[in-house]
């Protein structure tokens, strides 16, 4: 790898760079594809079409029909066999996710496995060839409630804990299968009990009718920024007057390990959703953008910005302990088998909550954004003083320099 960077003369930072390596797999032709005039782009249609292959796979053997309105619970499939073969599937990828023995029979169901991603060696170790791939299946077996991240899962931790991206990988599921198993009670506002996990392809499949809580987790490939969101119609109070608008209530999040260095994911949820916000007239819309990291526990009160799309929220930082105590503890315990330096490291990069755009930084993103891509016009110039100047009458000579 060492080469492959010199070569390509890509100047980042060690966690970006283990980031790029983790979702590539080190794959010299992936490595080369994610290179875009001399920087890295990990948006590119070469990744997206794995993405989307490997995502479709799992749709296959979960026997996914397009007229059911739900996927993946366990009534929708055909006939006990279906069953079985994909609970086989989900045994075998977990193996691999986990670096573990894979189950045995597995020769007599060959077909059930994505040879082109998922592997095992001689001694029956599974694996997987890159980062992108295992993130696509995880995501699709979250939504068919299949707990890839149990209690097994989180041991992986104390053997990956050197690297920040499949760190970042483990807490993230982790945390989302708590939270979809239990809740998020630290939120304080009625999501306290487990929740349906939903995909979310457009803002039309968000529903306002539903006064449970639903998890939606985007189906677009997007390494930028991967929100998910819960959202809570809440239910009229006896007694209520009629006709007084219901309150919905929106939570997209974003889980982290090292927040100081992440994007700002909460600029960009309203970019992408900022204009459906607004549209939801019928409804009292009270948002909280949650970020879950390892330490931080604070919030900050937002104003209405008609120019950012975003109405009055709250921004609030939830810690890992706050939504499992247990998970908490182990990260936490797999961070002391780093060096000082590294441990030190990783700690103050938990501290400090994620950079956010300076005001000029904003106002160009969210002109880019309505522009459709492009970049608005730079400002004119304000005329110097000497272009102000009127024009000598004759007879006169212009005094003061000239430009």
């Amino acid at each position: 790898m060492d080469q492959w960077w010199e070569r390509s003369n890509i100047a980042i930072g060690k966690d970006e760079k283990e980031k790029v390596e983790d979702i590539t797999g080190c794959i010299p032709l992936l490595l080369d594809k994610c290179v875009v005039d001399g920087k890295i782009d990990l948006s590119v249609g070469d990744l997206r079409q794995i993405y989307q292959k490997a995502v479709c796979f799992v749709q296959t053997i979960s026997e996914y029909k397009e007229q059911k309105p739900f996927r993946w619970r366990w009534y929708d499939f055909f006939d006990a066999q279906d069953i079985v073969d994909f609970v086989r599937y989900c045994d075998y990828v977990t193996a691999c996710f986990y670096h573990e023995t894979i189950p045995s029979g597995w020769p007599q169901h060959i077909e059930l496995v994505d040879h082109r991603y998922f592997y095992h060696d001689d001694n029956e170790i599974g694996g997987y060839t890159c980062g992108l791939v295992r993130d696509a299946v995880a995501g699709q077996l979250l939504q068919c409630n299949v707990l890839v991240a149990n209690t097994g899962f989180l041991t992986l931790l104390a053997r990956f804990i050197e690297n920040p991206s499949v760190t970042g990988f483990i807490m993230e599921y982790a945390v989302l299968s708590a939270i979809r198993s239990n809740g998020l009670p630290a939120a304080r506002a009625g999501i306290g009990k487990g929740m349906e996990v939903r995909e979310l392809r457009t803002t039309s499949d968000i529903k306002t009718d539903i006064e449970q809580p639903v998890f939606y987790a985007p189906r677009k490939f997007n390494y930028k920024a991967r929100d998910r969101i819960i959202v809570l119609t809440k239910p009229e109070k006896k007694g209520e007057k009629k006709g007084r608008k219901k309150e919905l209530l929106v939570f997209p999040l974003q889980i982290t390990v090292a927040p100081s260095s992440h994007s700002d994911s909460h600029e960009k949820f309203f970019e992408d959703y900022g204009e459906w916000i607004t549209q939801l007239s019928g409804f009292n819309v009270q948002l909280q953008f949650l970020w879950i990291t390892p330490e931080l526990s604070d919030s900050e009160r937002h104003p209405a910005d008609p120019e950012r799309r975003w109405p009055e929220h709250q921004e609030r930082y939830i810690p890992f302990k706050d939504v499992d105590k247990g998970m908490w503890e182990r990260y936490e315990n797999a961070l002391k088998k780093l060096s000082p330096e590294e441990f030190a490291r990783r700690k103050a990069s938990a501290k400090n909550p994620a950079k956010k755009p300076t005001t000029t930084q904003a106002a160009t993103t969210q002109a880019t954004t309505r522009l459709g891509g492009q970049r608005p016009a730079p400002p004119k110039a304000a005329p110097t003083k000497s272009t102000q100047t009127k024009a000598p009458q004759p007879g006169t000579t212009r005094s003061g320099k000239r430009y």
